[in-house]
């Protein structure tokens, strides 16, 4: 097994399995970017979170930028914020929690 942690999954689940990351909102613009570079090779379906949620401006850049699909959004809780979040392209899936959203009719 690789010593690279992102090699070591990818040769751990073989090339059958989907492979996604979270960054749990702890990245900024430029780490994501060289994050995306480093990880692109692996054929992530995306990377979740690279920054918070109310970054769009910075959301939209990394999206833009990068080769990899960048999903969030369930931190965001309004139909409001999901059209800005769509007008702007700042993300290429957009993932509600419907739990913390009031649920799928609202």
């Amino acid at each position: 097994m690789s010593l690279h942690p992102n090699l070591a999954t990818r040769e751990a689940a073989g090339d059958d399995y989907n492979l996604m990351f979270d960054a749990w909102m702890g990245w900024d613009v430029s780490y994501t970017l060289r994050m995306i570079k480093s990880i692109e090779k692996y054929q992530p379906l995306w990377l979740e979170e690279p920054l918070m949620g109310d970054k769009l401006d910075q959301l939209k850049e990394i999206t833009a930028n990068c080769s990899v699909d960048i999903a969030g959004g369930d931190h965001e809780y309004t139909r409001w914020g999901f059209q800005e979040i769509m007008k702007k392209g700042a993300l290429n899936i957009i993932q509600p929690d419907t739990m913390w959203a009031g649920g799928i009719l609202k």
